[in-house]
């Protein structure tokens, strides 16, 4: 399996939304989702690979993660649900659920 990390920097004003609920849009927070760079991306190749990109939409090889901001050189994810911070001493521990 190969990976590809791609850098992507916006250069005008972009929203993104989650899902519709009726007629109810909701703002999607700090990272975008994994299904929106997709669709993103295969609708900008489609106008140069447009069966590469039917094809990939019949039989999906390509996965998407979620794009998260990075500020100051560190990138900010959400933290694991077993992360918590000790309120004595500070210290950052993460627990192993097994």
């Amino acid at each position: 399996m190969k990976i590809y990390s791609i850098h992507m920097r916006v250069e005008s004003p972009l929203i993104c939304t989650e899902e519709q609920i009726g007629n109810v849009l909701k703002h999607s927070g700090i990272s975008l989702k994994g299904h929106a760079l997709r669709g993103s991306f295969l609708g900008l190749a489609y106008n140069d690979y447009p069966e590469q990109v039917i094809e990939e939409s019949r039989n999906p090889k390509l996965v998407f993660h979620p794009a998260y901001p990075v500020i100051g050189g560190s990138v900010l994810k959400p933290a694991h649900p077993f992360t918590y911070s000790c309120k004595i001493c500070k210290e950052i521990v993460e627990k192993n659920p097994y």
